[in-house]
């Protein structure tokens, strides 16, 4: 029998198929874990530990504590490389509020101002000392994550999102401008995470889902800028995309990360199928509305469906909202405990 693994070991045995004493879970739809459960039991609150890195950490560190999900993520929102850059950001007067990219100054790529030290624009300081502070005090335990945001979907926050979408078919040598030029921050900014101590790097482009752009325009655009960033990481990290990413599932697969984190709109054993053994399959449970709205017996019973279908680490299919109660994030956890896996034989294409 496996002996009980720390989550970082469990984690990590999983990616690399060692042995695990039971399923890992984690969230990858992008860092955020945090509840206002949480807020209110430790005391410590949004919007300030949005820019607060000691907050931000502590606020971190109660999912586990609180929830037994195994991971310890920031920051908890996609807008820290767009302000940097120059993006008009809200970070929000609420508990509940997330920081989301309002608008753009710009026009065009050359106008993009690229701060000559990525590490001291905006927020990512914040970000980076979070990661120190975690890594210092727990990362012998938890692993630790840090959340950053795909290039498309930067570029489409550079640029404007429908002002994207028209100019790649317009004028698409413009458009790859914005594209290329989020690749390169996407590359610097994704090293100076790792090197501050994160052990996995997830990299969320909600834009690049199918239901906003085509698979052709995913293979042919996104796909190889998700992998310049993969590459120029080098180490450990993960990749979500929202919707049904069925299409661009082996597309995704074939970036290099080691882990693909589904909705709860995609099949996991065609997803097993077409990754044919590439990569790991992660999340499949739905935020807002199992984990959201429904009891802990029904979650319990949703994720014990996702092992079965195979998936590898079991996790929110995107970020937790932040009015999700802890108890039906502690059934997700009770669910990967629970469950027996020498009952369970999956192989690579996805049958048992």
């Amino acid at each position: 029998m496996t002996p009980e693994l720390t989550p970082k070991k469990r984690l990590f045995n999983a990616l690399n198929d060692r042995p695990i004493d039971r399923i890992p879970t984690f969230c990858s739809g992008c860092s955020q874990t945090v509840t206002l459960e949480s807020m209110e039991e430790i005391g410590v609150y949004w919007p300030e530990a949005h820019s607060d890195p000691r907050k931000m950490a502590e606020l971190s560190a109660s999912t586990y504590d609180l929830t037994g999900l195994e991971i310890a993520g920031v920051p908890f929102c996609l807008s820290i490389e767009a302000e940097a850059l120059g993006c008009f950001t809200e970070i929000g007067s609420r508990k509940d509020s997330i920081p989301q990219v309002t608008g753009t100054p710009y026009t065009d790529f050359e106008d993009v101002k690229v701060p000559d030290d990525l590490l001291t624009a905006g927020r990512v300081p914040v970000i980076l000392k979070a990661i120190n502070i975690l890594k210092e005090q727990i990362g012998d335990t938890l692993p630790i994550v840090a959340g950053m945001i795909g290039p498309f979907t930067l570029a489409c926050y550079l640029a404007g999102i429908e002002p994207m979408l028209k100019g790649l078919i317009r004028k698409p040598d413009k458009y790859m401008g914005f594209i290329e030029l989020a690749t390169e921050v996407g590359a610097i900014y994704g090293q100076v995470l790792k090197k501050a101590g994160a052990d996995v790097i997830s990299i969320a482009d909600p834009s690049a889902s199918s239901d906003m752009i085509s698979p052709r325009m995913f293979l042919e655009i996104v796909k190889p800028a998700i992998t310049s960033i993969v590459d120029a990481i080098d180490g450990s990290s993960f990749l979500h995309i929202c919707g049904n990413s069925t299409p661009i599932i082996r597309d995704m697969a074939e970036t290099g990360v080691d882990a693909i984190s589904i909705s709860d709109k995609v099949d996991v054993k065609r997803a097993k199928q077409l990754v044919d053994g590439m990569t790991k399959i992660m999340g499949n449970i739905s935020t807002t509305v199992t984990l959201t709205l429904k009891k802990p017996v029904d979650v319990l019973a949703d994720c014990r469906k996702a092992i079965d279908a195979g998936v590898d680490i079991l996790a929110p299919g995107c970020g937790i909202a932040p009015m999700t109660p802890n108890e039906n994030i502690r059934a997700l956890v009770e669910a990967a405990r629970s469950y027996n896996l020498t009952s369970r034989t999956i192989n690579h294409n996805g049958s048992s």
